[in-house]
């Protein structure tokens, strides 16, 4: 009994001395090397130690795998501690089957290139067929030896940081899931395994969750089930899919989504809702050297519906997420829904809208867009590009048959109103830094036919100009055109009006000048009058016969003050130009001995002269 006792004693002391008598630092050296070679890159690790109680496994301190030297010179992975767990009965067997592997604060930094090219895509490159002699190139049976290592029953992971690092704009965006936490069960070949996983997105502060399944699990890294869902912050999320010859198909489904839920500042003046999300999503996770890959990712098929207050636009496109061609239709909807705020004054409609586009990054290229607006057809292609808080675009295209009326109501509210149907053509470049105006370049021109100008009387204005009251009896109030044509470019201070043709039954007009983006005006020109209305003019203002020309009566006018608020005043000027100009020719002919044209000259207006020629 005695002796028995002391046996077991003896054992007892033996086993728990065994893990400071057994030294497995050595056996660290020896695997190394082949963990080196696995992952090509250079692992390092701490002291290796065995554990007993209250299970059978190994503890690893301080593991580190270095970085691709191409990205950075900090570790890829930071490990403070690592625990393998064995189970007690396989080894009955002389066989060893990790039950459970337990991470403790990993540190992982991924970092993506200038180029697109990520660090995690060097791990690992070690083909199936340094191990058999097939040279078959089915990229799903070169099986990374890395992948296999993962086979556990249950893996946990817990605390620490996951860090993604993205240089592709030049300045670094460095984003981050704190204090992750990973839970897998039954990680094995030919079973379904269960995977959760939370943490905290960075720098926005928003829980992350999904849980799922994988499986059955095979050797040649196909997998017939792949079943997740979970959130991110607010938003819902559900993946369903498979794994197949190396190539990840899913699709992705998102149910609803608003603006005021995504954890970004996106400037917007109202919510936007995108409903019934489903993207189709293509991954060659494989590729032809047996690496992990994530470049190639294709979305095949892409839809779901926007909601802009009570519009609907339904989207669909295609691509890959560094160049995605999108489509949008939308029955009707108002610029009141949109969640911008447009130079408008009132609201307007826009009625079968059509936009195909190309999305490259923060460059958006629409290839065609149509709708109705204005009561006229709208069509044209345009580019813009957005960079901080500045951008800049170009756009082509016309718009037919639209109402004048329309166009000025939308635009600004006006004592008068213009009538009439227009067609317009642009072409311009500019750009966009907020708050300031727009900077414009390129023609825009504007036909407009038959129509009227209501709560403006030209005819009374140049009375007011002449200060002639009564010159034309009683005016309507009103002033009717038969035509008016605006050549039109882009200015720092708004358009700049390089001619602008109007004509009416009694007179027609011709200008040039400035309409700014505050509404000022700054226009001048010339009034050419019907032979009728040029008799008036010259009989009560005698003075007028100095513009008269070949082709008829012509008065230079300057208008001035804001499209709300005109103010048309003869160009007095220009005036004494052409009677100074006049008078030099008769006083040339009295010289010459014909005093005729002078004495006319004096005779039809000493007052007038008086007035015009004053300081």
């Amino acid at each position: 009994m005695i002796v028995g006792l002391l046996v077991f004693a003896l054992l007892l002391g033996i086993i728990i001395a065994l893990p400071f008598l057994l030294d497995l630092n050595r056996y660290r050296d020896q695997y190394i090397p082949w963990l080196e070679s696995t992952l090509q890159r250079k692992v390092d690790m701490g002291d290796v130690r065995l554990n007993l109680f209250p299970r059978l496994g190994l503890q690893v301190k301080d593991i580190q795998i270095a970085d691709d030297p191409a990205f950075s010179q900090s570790p890829f992975l930071v490990v403070p501690s690592a625990e393998v767990v064995i189970s007690w009965k396989p080894l009955l067997q002389r066989k060893i089957q990790v039950e459970q592997v337990l991470i403790h604060d990993p540190h992982i930094h991924v970092i993506r290139a200038k180029n697109g090219t990520m660090n995690t895509t060097s791990i690992g490159r070690i083909s199936s067929r340094t191990l058999s002699p097939s040279h078959d190139d089915d990229p799903a049976k070169e099986v990374n030896p890395l992948l296999g290592v993962l086979a556990v029953d249950n893996l946990s992971l817990s605390g620490g940081q996951l860090t993604y690092e993205d240089r592709r704009d030049g300045d670094a965006s460095i984003y981050s899931v704190d204090n992750p936490v990973l839970t897998t069960e039954s990680v094995q070949w030919g079973k379904t395994a269960t995977i959760r996983a939370e943490g905290m997105l960075q720098p926005w502060q928003t829980p992350v969750h999904f849980t799922g399944h994988i499986g059955p699990l095979q050797p040649t890294l196909d997998i017939p089930l792949i079943d997740f869902e979970g959130y991110l912050g607010k938003v819902n999320w559900s993946a369903k899919g498979d794994l197949a010859k190396g190539t990840l198909k899913i699709d992705v489904q998102v149910p609803r989504l608003d603006t005021n839920d995504v954890p970004l500042d996106l400037s917007l003046t109202k919510p936007v809702v995108v409903s019934e999300v489903l993207a189709h999503v293509q991954v060659p996770v494989l590729s032809h050297k047996g690496a992990v890959s994530t470049s190639g990712i294709r979305i095949p098929s892409f839809q779901a519906d926007l909601h802009l207050g009570n519009a609907l636009v339904h989207l669909v496109g295609e691509g890959t997420p560094s160049l995605f061609q999108l489509e949008g239709k939308a029955s009707t909807f108002s610029t009141q829904d949109l969640p911008i705020i447009l130079p408008l004054a009132q609201p307007m409609a826009v009625e079968h809208l059509e936009v195909h586009s190309s999305i490259q990054g923060p460059r958006i290229n629409v290839l065609d867009f149509q709708a109705k607006v204005f009561q006229g057809a709208l069509e044209g292609k345009g580019e813009w590009e957005y960079s901080g808080s500045s951008s800049v675009f170009s756009s082509y295209g016309t718009l037919k048959g639209f109402s004048v009326e329309a166009v000025q109501a939308a635009f600004h509210s006006s004592p008068f109103v213009m009538t009439g149907v227009g067609d317009m053509q642009w072409d311009i470049q500019g750009s966009l830094e907020t708050p300031s105006y727009p900077q414009l370049s390129g023609p825009v021109n504007i036909t407009i036919g038959q129509g009227k100008i209501s709560g403006v009387d030209v005819l009374h204005l140049l009375e007011d100009a002449l200060n002639l009251p009564g010159l034309f009896g009683g005016t309507p109030g009103l002033t009717l055109f038969t035509r008016v044509e605006v050549r039109a470019e882009g200015h720092p201070r708004g358009l700049h009006i390089k001619r602008v043709v109007g004509e009416s039954l009694d007179f027609s007009v011709q200008g040039q000048g400035i309409v700014g983006w505050d509404h000022r005006i700054d226009i001048q020109g010339e009034f050419r009058f019907s032979q009728k209305i040029a008799d008036k003019i010259i009989q009560r203002f005698p003075l007028a016969k100095v513009a008269k020309k070949e082709y008829g009566l012509s008065l230079p006018f300057v208008m001035k003050g804001t499209t709300q608020t005109p103010s048309l005043r003869l160009d007095t000027q220009s005036l004494g130009s052409q009677l100074q100009q006049k008078v030099n020719q008769a006083i040339e002919k009295m010289l010459q001995g014909d005093e005729n044209d002078l004495q006319e000259l004096l005779n039809d207006g000493r007052d007038v002269l008086r007035k015009f020629l004053r300081p």
